[in-house]
């Protein structure tokens, strides 16, 4: 992974050291509370990208984003929102000390801000990162289950009744969606299986159990 940043580091002519960077992205992502936002989520959205990255407009950005999309995740109030809003302001500190010019900056703003998953994206390049976040719906039954079973533990302080009624609402929210995935090339690929995994984990938690 380090070396994979810091050809990011090259291609978008950032004037610092990246090791000093890429040190502080391994470190929040190590933290002991992430056992779904981590150093393998981190790592899925890159072997996503470079996937798709050739339906991207300006993949620098958007991989510089990926980077940066989960830079902050606090807890114990994950459900607050601004994480992505914080974590966008972080990506934008780190681009302007860095001596990135200020369109570039403003795309992985842009990029980041859309991982909410409330916005919609308006163009290509938001509509992938908003599918790279969400691939994991799509993956094995196995692999998926993982997911469903780390964000249950990054909610241990939520009690059970309550977690399990808004887990519900929020995997209803994208089941229930046309398209789970903004793209044709993330539906080909995740779709089928991402619909089967948020009617399973749905139902389980309707069951009353936690993962």
């Amino acid at each position: 992974m380090k070396e994979q940043f810091e050809e990011l580091w090259l291609k978008v002519g950032a004037k610092s050291d990246s090791s000093v960077f890429y040190d502080a992205l391994f470190k929040v992502h190590s933290d002991k509370n992430r056992h779904y936002h981590d150093l393998t989520h981190i790592l899925n959205s890159l072997v996503e990208f470079e996937s798709c990255k050739k339906f991207s407009e300006n993949p620098l950005a958007l991989e510089f984003a990926i980077w940066y999309h989960e830079f902050v995740y606090e807890l114990p109030n994950p459900i607050d929102f601004s994480n992505e809003e914080k974590s966008a302001m972080s990506a934008h500190a780190v681009a302007t000390t860095t001596g990135l010019n200020k369109s570039f900056i403003d795309k992985v703003v842009d990029l980041i801000l859309v991982t909410n998953h409330k916005t919609q994206p308006k163009n290509i390049d938001e509509k992938l990162i908003v599918d790279i976040d969400l691939s994991v719906f799509g993956y094995s039954e196995e692999e998926f289950a993982a997911y469903h079973e780390g964000i249950r533990k990054e909610y241990f302080f939520v009690e059970h009744d309550i977690y399990c009624e808004k887990r519900v609402e929020v995997l209803k929210g994208f089941l229930n969606r046309e398209n789970i995935y903004q793209t044709p090339f993330f539906r080909r690929k995740y779709q089928k299986q991402a619909k089967k995994n948020l009617s399973r984990a749905i139902a389980s938690l309707e069951a009353g159990f936690d993962f």
